[in-house]
């Protein structure tokens, strides 16, 4: 009995917060859980055997360190005060944040948790969901002596005891994490503005990288975010532009609190705030450059044969060049046509467009504004039906259908860990790029088919995928491109049959149902472009279903569909699109 472990409680069971409580369950602590997600309560329960779903507060009572995982102070406060866990909890209980939360909002928590008898100890983490996985997280712990040495053995499972930070008094652990990431934040405005000069005076960005990399400038910036993730047009991180946003806020706050003059830490506040306006929260924050400066940052932009094999596509002037477009039609690229995909990367801010892409889609603005909150609109959406695929409904294979361009965060990287995903699309320049972005992956494959072309699909696809297991099928803002003439809910009825029992599919699909003449207006204008975009109703998205049992809410605009409070649609009601999951 004396090796029996402490009850834990944790709660926020997300990307971080899963494998950490996995990893203490592993660890033999007893867990209570709690998320926001009642489903998520329940898998998790239902796969650890000594983790019992909070369904009172009471359920906290034996519970000696309380683990928040949460995305910011005010959410944990909420998550702590509001449901009544602080009253519920036995005198002595720690509050153990591990959430990047400001430290004033820490401060203010442990003042109100004193009047319960309870003690709070910050400790936000770093290394991201691969270190969470393996248990090797960077801790930044801040808090009383006592209280600190208290939750050592739950750190010792959590994180890597070598990168176990004593940082100081409570709040100094959230407050370094701030200082830390803002000192990589100012970094990359500055490596960001130095490509892009570079660049236009006729510089490689990728000689660039290696001359900084092996020079005074080096950085983790310059080598892990712009050498292995800008330059690659990988754009995978797993740190959201958002929360590198509300870090740098928080450091600008605590410098004036300090009451010194911080004028660079400011404006790295300002531009990363710029940053999320222009890209949205949600995309990598590796993508922060794509708003600062426009450039395209990728090895070898002068040479054309890497222009043609890589699909680096933003240079106007490269454009131009007759020999360029030569080579893109010999791999078939059609520059003189808008391509859906092309047409979605450019109004999430992308890189990868020709000028009649450009031309389609500041077309499409310039009627239905509505149309780039509908596209970022969709990449949430995307992301919140993948992860209820694979943390609810327990799915491990993914069939993405009209993938577009990569754009982090991706399917494979939303998934659960083991998934493995084939995305297929159409154009030579998605191929090209994804090829180049899952290089090396045997999870996550790119395939080059026509989404009508269902046998051609499928046997491609069979080469990953086992279609005797549930798959996702995905149809995320593809079927619109789809004219009545093609038969959309048909092809859908074609994959369908194709899946075992256990799978799900899930469509988004512009609607003109709030604004129909905008949508006929923008329908016409691609339709005279040689290309399709149509907006359907409620009821013809809904039949693509083919009589499929849905999901709740059922089919509803996009942003009703369970929407994430981590990361909300700024504009929901300008979200002009429907879309629903259902079982196959």
């Amino acid at each position: 009995m004396s090796d029996e472990r402490p009850t834990v409680g944790f709660v926020g069971l997300g990307a971080m917060g899963w494998p950490m409580a996995h990893n203490l369950h592993a660890a033999g602590f007893p867990l209570v859980i709690r998320d926001a997600l009642p489903d998520v309560e329940d898998r998790f329960a239902a796969e650890h055997d000594k983790a019992i779903k909070a369904r009172t507060p009471n359920d906290f009572r034996p519970v000696s360190t309380l683990i928040t995982m949460l995305p910011d102070g005010g959410i944990v406060r909420d998550a702590v005060l509001g449901w009544g866990i602080a009253a519920a909890s036995s005198p002595g209980t720690i509050v153990m944040d591990m959430s990047s939360s400001d430290p004033t909002d820490t401060l203010e928590l442990a003042s109100r948790l004193e009047s319960f008898g309870l003690k709070v100890v910050d400790a936000p983490v770093s290394g991201g969901v691969a270190r969470a996985v393996t248990g090797e997280l960077a801790v930044m712990v801040g808090g009383a002596a006592d209280d600190v040495a208290a939750v050592q053995p739950v750190l010792r499972v959590l994180g890597d005891p070598a990168r176990q930070f004593r940082t100081g008094p409570l709040g100094t652990g959230h407050a370094m994490k701030a200082l830390n990431n803002v000192v990589a934040a100012a970094t990359s405005c500055v490596v960001a503005e130095a490509l892009a000069a570079g660049q236009r005076f006729g510089l490689d960005p990728g000689t660039m990288i290696d001359v900084i990399n092996a020079s005074t400038g080096r950085s983790f910036v310059s080598e892990l975010n712009y050498g292995t993730e800008v330059l690659t047009g990988r754009y995978g991180s797993g740190f959201r532009l958002g929360l590198m946003a509300k870090d740098t806020r928080i450091a600008a706050s605590i410098a004036v609190a300090a009451g010194i003059d911080a004028p660079v830490i400011a404006l790295a506040s300002q531009r990363w705030a710029a940053a999320v306006r222009e890209l949205g929260p949600a995309v990598d924050q590796s993508r922060a450059h794509q708003a600062w400066t426009g450039a395209a940052l990728t090895r070898g932009l002068a040479d054309e044969a890497v222009l043609a094999d890589e699909a680096v596509l933003d240079d106007e002037a490269v454009l131009d060049d007759e020999a360029v477009r030569e080579s893109w039609t010999a791999i078939g690229i059609r520059t003189d046509i808008p391509h859906p995909a092309r047409v979605y990367n450019y109004l999430l801010g992308g890189t990868d467009h020709f000028a009649a892409d450009r031309d389609a889609a500041q077309m499409s603005l310039s009627v239905m504004p509505e149309v780039r909150d509908s596209a970022q609109g969709n990449r949430r959406f995307l992301a919140r039906a993948v992860r209820f695929l694979s943390r609810e409904a327990g799915i491990r294979q993914f069939l993405d259908i009209g993938a577009g361009l990569p754009a982090s965060p991706n399917t494979h990287e939303i998934a659960e860990p083991g998934s493995r995903v084939v995305y297929v699309d159409n154009d030579p320049v998605v191929f090209l790029r994804a090829t180049a972005v899952m290089e090396g992956s045997t999870s996550a494959v790119p395939v080059a088919a026509d989404m009508r072309e269902v046998d051609e699909v499928l046997s491609a696809a069979g080469k990953l995928l086992d279609f005797s297991q549930p798959v996702g099928l995905l149809f995320a803002a593809s079927l619109h491109n789809i004219p009545d003439s093609g038969d959309p809910a048909g092809i859908v009825a074609r994959y369908l049959a194709a899946l075992a029992p256990g799978s799900h599919v899930v469509i988004s699909h512009v609607t003109g149902d709030f604004g129909p003449s905008q949508m006929a207006e923008v329908t016409a204008s691609y339709a005279a472009r040689g290309a399709t975009f149509i907006g359907r109703t409620r009821e013809q998205v809904t039949q693509m279903f083919n009589g499929r049992e849905l999901v709740s809410p059922g089919v509803v605009q996009i942003s009703r569909w369970r929407p994430d409070d981590a990361d909300p649609d700024p504009h929901p009601d300008r979200v002009w699109a429907y879309a629903g999951v259902a079982r196959a």
